[in-house]
């Protein structure tokens, strides 16, 4: 697995990143409904997830990459 390093030089998130969530879980770790990572997932957006049965799962290292991807870091003010 490739290591995704963040924008800013800083790490987002602590904890363990070979922890496995829910949909719920992920939903509520990523700040948004789980409607919302639905909808992600039929428009091909969604971060990386595998399959339980029917069940959707996410590795929070994968929440983490896809995170660190979408990090908007503001540009330093240039003198004029």
């Amino acid at each position: 697995m490739e290591t995704v390093q963040p924008n800013c030089g800083e790490q987002v998130f602590n904890g363990p990143p070979d922890r496995v969530l829910s949909l719920e879980e992920a939903s509520r770790y990523l700040n948004v409904s789980p409607a919302a990572i639905r909808t992600w997932k039929r428009e091909g957006k969604a971060p990386a997830y595998f399959r339980a049965g029917k069940l959707l799962r996410f590795r929070k290292a994968d929440l983490d990459a896809w995170i660190r991807l979408r990090l908007v870091c503001p540009q330093s003010e240039q003198q004029t």
